[in-house]
């Protein structure tokens, strides 16, 4: 905790405003290791303070009690203490508690800035604001990555199930099909079957001149289900993805 505290007081105040602190604390919430309820709690903290506090010259100290807290999440006391002190050991906030345990802040007349006080000192937030944006930007890079790749995948997926239709239409003629009973009927056909027939290489060609960096692998066996008419469903094609 006091390495983290001296490592943040190293760093000077950044000119970011209260929310735009809070605006790249919220996106990059989950870059940092930060809950959503300690996120929420720093923004509580936060909402105590005076712009004019943020700067250079300013003191962000936020003298809210436990108690305001413990009202606020509807928490009680252990869970309060556990989250003020997982903050300080992150180097969120450092606790500076008077003597006798209380909180407060004394200001240079009513308006006038911060002279001294005691509480959660909320300056590391401002100090480490270069930090918590270069989180945020690379959070949402990660996340505009996961919705490419994710459209790659249901792309090659709908691919693999239309060649699936084609093929079942062309390798399992409706009357071939019929059963003797009304009763449906599920078809089972092992890997080595259908790796030595054409559908088999069309699909792998077909996988191949993909451009995205996952590609599907089959797993043993394709299940195709039969209605009582003795027509075939679409097949399930069970594919698991690997990396290349």
């Amino acid at each position: 905790m006091v390495q983290a505290q001296r490592a943040a007081e190293m760093q000077p105040m950044s000119d970011a405003a209260p929310k735009d602190i809070l605006s790249v604390l919220r996106r990059a919430r989950s870059a940092i290791g930060l809950t959503c309820q300690q996120t929420e709690l720093l923004a509580f903290l936060v909402s105590w303070i005076r712009p004019q506090d943020w700067g250079d010259d300013g003191l962000p100290i936020c003298a809210a009690r436990n108690a305001d807290i413990m009202e606020r999440f509807d928490l009680g006391r252990t869970r309060v203490k556990e989250l003020i002190r997982s903050l300080a050991e992150g180097g969120w906030l450092i606790c500076n508690d008077s003597p006798n345990g209380h909180r407060f802040v004394r200001r240079a007349g009513r308006s006038g800035p911060v002279t001294h006080g005691y509480g959660f000192d909320l300056s590391p937030l401002s100090r480490r604001y270069a930090e918590l944006e270069a989180a945020a930007l690379a959070q949402e890079e990660r996340r505009r990555e996961g919705r490419r790749l994710h459209s790659d995948i249901m792309m090659l997926a709908r691919r693999a199930l239309a060649l699936c239709a084609t093929e079942m239409k062309r390798a399992f003629p409706r009357d071939a099909l019929r059963p003797t009973s009304r009763k449906p009927a599920t078809f089972w056909h092992s890997e080595a079957a259908i790796a030595t027939s054409p559908f088999s290489h069309r699909l792998q060609r077909g996988f191949s001149s993909s451009s995205s960096v996952w590609k599907p692998r089959f797993l043993p066996f394709f299940l195709w289900k039969v209605t009582p008419r003795g027509r075939p469903s679409v097949p399930l094609l069970l594919l698991q993805t690997q990396t290349i």
